[in-house]
């Protein structure tokens, strides 16, 4: 049962969480170092929660900051509703909104990962006087370009049975991006526009579906885990 899930796991993840009710349920959020500190607030992606930024709090608490993690909805401990339209990136970005305001923070360093960008970048562009800095990974604007802004190939990769055989079976999204951007002709591109060459080169490898990503070359050296 979820009331008996370890959130610590073994002490990586020793905070207590505070909660933030929204109209569609509570937000969960860790809030570490002292209030008066200048406060960095760290916004994980899709499909990890606030554990993304577990040996990123302790130095920043240590160094005299205010660490503050959120877990988006459906997200870590906030609560799970089984609402589709609710995890739309206009929800996401509007209940974010509301917690941060909450705690009137100032002179704040937000930090956003993946699918954050675009939750947590309307924050920082509706309330700039609350925003001292941006530390911005791995992330996009709040509309895709190229094939992967479009509804339709949303909707495709999150079709069941259909997104995994896509994203198993042949990275389309990736591969249309990657030569929709460098080679555009008025803003289109198709195998006819791009190079054989450059197709080769903007190809990503794919493994064979039935492989196992956890195969490697015998002359690669083990990977050290990250946990």
């Amino acid at each position: 049962m979820a009331s008996e899930v370890d959130w610590s796991f073994d002490g990586r993840w020793p905070y207590a969480a505070r909660f933030f009710d929204s109209a569609d349920g509570r937000l969960a959020y860790v809030d570490e170092g002292g209030t008066d500190a200048e406060p960095v607030v760290l916004l994980h992606g899709n499909p990890t929660w606030g554990y993304l930024y577990r040996r990123v709090i302790p130095p920043l608490v240590a160094g005299g900051r205010r660490a503050i993690a959120v877990d988006h909805l459906g997200f870590g401990c906030s609560d799970k509703p089984n609402r589709a339209e609710l995890y739309r990136v206009p929800a996401h970005a509007a209940r974010l909104e509301e917690l941060l305001e909450s705690l009137e923070l100032q002179s704040a360093t937000l930090v956003v990962h993946d699918w954050s960008g675009p939750i947590g970048l309307r924050w920082a562009v509706r309330h700039p006087e609350r925003v001292a800095r941006l530390l911005i990974l791995n992330t996009f604007a709040p509309r895709l370009p190229g094939p992967m802004g479009g509804r339709s190939a949303t909707r495709a990769v999150r079709a069941p049975g259909l997104g995994s055989l896509l994203a198993r079976r042949r990275d389309v999204l990736t591969e249309q991006f990657l030569s929709r951007r460098a080679w555009p002709t008025r803003g289109r591109s198709t195998s006819a526009t791009t190079p054989p060459t450059a197709r080769r080169t903007l190809t990503p490898p794919r493994a064979r579906p039935c492989s196992s990503s956890r195969v490697r070359s015998p002359s690669a050296p083990a990977a050290r885990s990250l946990t």
